[in-house]
Formats: C-alpha cells, structure tokens, sequence
C-alpha cells in the first residue's frame, strides 16, 4: 500500500471507529480527511502529527467539519518515511481501542500497527 491509499483508508477506517463510540454523544462523528502531516520518526516516541476534517459535530449543520489535530503512533519499527509497509499501519475493522479522542481540545490519538 503506497502512503497516499494510506491516508484515504485510514479516513474511513477512523470513521468506522468513530461510530463505536457513545452514540448519546458522538453518534454522528466522521472523518473528511487528513492534512498537514509532519513526521516525527527518529523522535521518542515516532509519530506522525496534523490535522483532520471531523464532521457530525453534535448541534451543527450537516455540513459543518472542524480541523482536530491529530497524533498517529506506530507501534512496529517504521524507519524512514519511504521505507515502511504502510498496510501494517492500518487497523483492521475487527481491531478496537486504537483511537481516543478529547472532544474540547479536538485532539485524536491513534496507536496503531501490527507486527
């Protein structure tokens, strides 16, 4: 998987993720996307920092999408940016737990990768 399919199935995958939360309160929440994306691999620990376009924010129009920060940690070695298998970042749809999310701050935090 090449890093650009990466980003367009993790916004789907996060949006799935995102429908497993209290529906009371985050029934509707969803994700449009990724942007600004800094690598911080040789950092303790590596991730990847930027930020998402998060829709369904309770209260607001159906169109209405906010820009949450996000913080993606990969859990396998990764290496240089160009060199790591992309697939074994990505949750599986039967993987749970990966994501929080600090709705006042719009922060998301995803631990993610497979051996």
């Amino acid at each position: 998987m090449e890093e650009n399919e990466y980003w367009d199935r993790l916004e789907y995958r996060l949006s799935s993720e995102l429908s497993l939360f209290d529906v009371s309160r985050w029934e509707s929440l969803w994700c449009d996307g990724f942007l600004h994306h800094e690598y911080f691999l040789k950092e303790d620990p590596p991730r990847v920092c930027g930020t998402a376009w998060i829709g369904g924010i309770p209260d607001q129009k159906t169109s209405y999408q906010e820009t949450w920060e996000f913080s993606l940690f990969p859990q396998v070695e990764v290496g240089e940016r160009g060199d790591f298998d992309w697939s074994r970042l990505l949750p599986s749809e039967e993987e749970s737990g990966w994501l929080s999310i600090d709705r006042e701050a719009r922060t998301l935090s995803m631990i993610v990768g497979r051996p």
